[in-house]
């Protein structure tokens, strides 16, 4: 396994919202790029960035703080929140970003985010998927910051990318981001059985405390999933607290600080 921290950002801010809710909101004090500089002394190669404002489709000051983290650490950065046009993904880029995050325009314009498949190659692009359960039971995908439901159901939504080599997903459960409740195992199981080839980024949910009991779900065919588990949910660990239990491998480790995410991996599978 192997976590990937991970940051939210509002007005160059590190936050952390209840449920996708904008409206509940916490702030927190460390500095983005001080934050990002702690995951990595304590063993991160990955982070994972999110502009909240740009998710919104408001403006900001979030892609300043990814050119200071890309130019202050040695860090790989995935990042999202706000790509509408191939303007928005370049500039990530610029900015140090090495994989993509796609969400919103995923879901309204498929063609355009296919064609970027194409384009970019399977790693320098990672599809998002955040959902929250219909009342019919299914798992629709959310856009606009979580803000608007697609209507859009999760596994066809996986499938429009399918035949582009589309390799990463990150996965939110919505109803359970921010809570610290414990990551939603069974979406995560299903993803894992349906779609072997894919490289699951689990997100929703997880504490220090839910990293050390959750089992991920084995991977199957391939073995080319990758489930991993993002919490996006800020609180302080003593450093003691950095090296991930035995139980989620000696390749796993607990970047401290606030939030992150796991992998489970075959050989050096972090390095994509």
């Amino acid at each position: 396994m192997r976590l990937y921290p991970a940051i939210d950002l509002r007005g160059g801010t590190v936050v952390r919202l209840y449920q996708g809710d904008y409206a509940q909101s916490t702030a927190y004090d460390n500095d983005p790029v001080e934050l990002a500089q702690a995951y990595e002394e304590a063993g991160a190669s990955w982070l994972h960035l999110v502009d909240l404002d740009g998710a919104k489709g408001e403006a900001g000051e979030n892609l300043y703080v990814f050119e200071e983290i890309a130019t202050r650490t040695a860090l790989r950065i995935q990042a999202g929140g706000g790509v509408r046009n191939a303007q928005d993904l370049q500039r990530l880029h610029d900015a140090g970003v090495t994989r993509v995050v796609i969400g919103s325009l995923a879901v309204k314009q498929p063609e355009v985010v296919r064609q970027w498949f194409i384009r970019q190659g399977s790693e320098g692009i990672c599809l998002a998927a955040d959902v929250r359960r219909a009342e019919d039971g299914s798992l629709h995908v959310l856009t606009a910051g979580w803000t608007e439901d697609s209507a859009i159901e999760l596994n066809a939504f996986i499938q429009t990318f399918q035949d582009v080599d589309l390799r990463h997903a990150l996965c939110t459960d919505v109803s359970r981001d921010g809570t610290l409740s414990g990551p939603n195992v069974a979406l995560y199981q299903d993803l894992v059985t349906r779609f072997p080839w894919l490289q699951v980024q689990a997100s929703g949910g997880v504490s220090w405390l839910t990293c050390r009991r959750w089992t991920l779900p084995k991977s199957t065919g391939r073995s080319l999933a990758r489930p991993c588990l993002r919490a996006a949910s800020p609180w302080r660990r003593p450093r003691h607290a950095c090296q991930a239990p035995d139980s989620l491998s000696g390749r796993a480790r607990w970047s401290g600080g606030q939030g992150g995410a796991l992998s489970r991996s075959r050989g050096d599978g972090g390095n994509r």
